[in-house]
């Protein structure tokens, strides 16, 4: 409080709005983050001075890891609990550049990008959607350490907005993630086990079909985990619901036996 009073936040935010050098730039992040810690009014303050857009341009424009990494960690605490700041960080892009900064960095920067993202989507189910599309689409690329922090960024989700889980599972398309069930890692198979067992529906049922659902979910009734075989058949009974075509395909798919187990 006492160096919001003495204008420190307005002098960071000259920082880094500026053509500074990097470290001046990572340094006034975490300075600006330190200030505005658990601290609503210096968080709406910094806003107000136009940090949301100057922490985004770092994200988006530096190539310094350690710039981003700081400016991932002051978007984390400035959206922290603050239902403005959520959107405004959203409005101005940093959701795309901070899924992209947690496949690619060293840890410091892996965790402020995902601390940064399950804090813009805590309790915002616009933020929440779009976050969950980036994440579940990086399932399906790059290599298996984005895969697996994708993954973990996406189960951290489903845990911490619990009122929302059908939103989440919702968010990815049906598509990619019977390709994710098909041939993903582990981490991004249980996931789309889990999102297809709550998401399809009467609108996405032809394109689980289409993209050779049925066997993979069929498969899952053998898993040696109950709550996979419940997951498989609960995605299961939302296929076949008042749809004959997918009722047929499941049946051929030798899935009555298992079911019955």
């Amino acid at each position: 409080d006492t160096m919001a009073r003495m204008e420190a936040l307005t002098l960071l935010a000259s920082l880094l709005a500026g053509e500074n050098a990097p470290e001046v730039q990572s340094m006034a992040s975490m300075a600006m983050a330190e200030i505005c810690r658990d601290n609503e009014d210096n968080q709406t303050s910094a806003a107000d001075l136009g940090c949301v857009s100057s922490m985004v341009v770092l994200l988006r424009q530096s190539t310094s890891h350690a710039v981003k990494t700081e400016a991932a960690g002051a978007i984390w605490v400035l959206s922290n609990l603050h239902s403005a700041n959520k959107i405004s960080f959203a409005s101005a892009g940093a959701i795309k550049p901070l899924v992209q900064l947690l496949g690619t960095t060293p840890q410091r920067g892996t965790e402020h990008a995902a601390n940064a993202l399950a804090s813009i989507a805590f309790d915002n189910v616009d933020n929440l959607t779009q976050v969950t599309a980036l994440l579940v689409a990086m399932l399906g690329y790059g290599d298996l350490p984005a895969k697996s922090k994708a993954a973990a960024s996406l189960w951290r989700l489903v845990q911490e907005n619990p009122a929302s889980q059908h939103d989440i599972a919702s968010a990815g398309s049906a598509a990619d993630l019977v390709h994710l069930l098909k041939k993903g890692s582990p981490d991004a198979r249980s996931y789309a086990l889990w999102s297809l067992s709550l998401s399809i529906n009467k609108d996405n049922q032809a394109v689980v079909l289409e993209t050779g659902g049925v066997a993979p979910l069929v498969a899952a009734l053998a898993s040696q985990v109950q709550v996979e075989r419940e997951q498989g058949g609960a995605a299961l009974a939302r296929l076949a619901k008042n749809n004959s075509e997918a009722q047929l395909a499941i049946t051929k798919g030798g899935a009555v036996s298992p079911l019955v187990n």
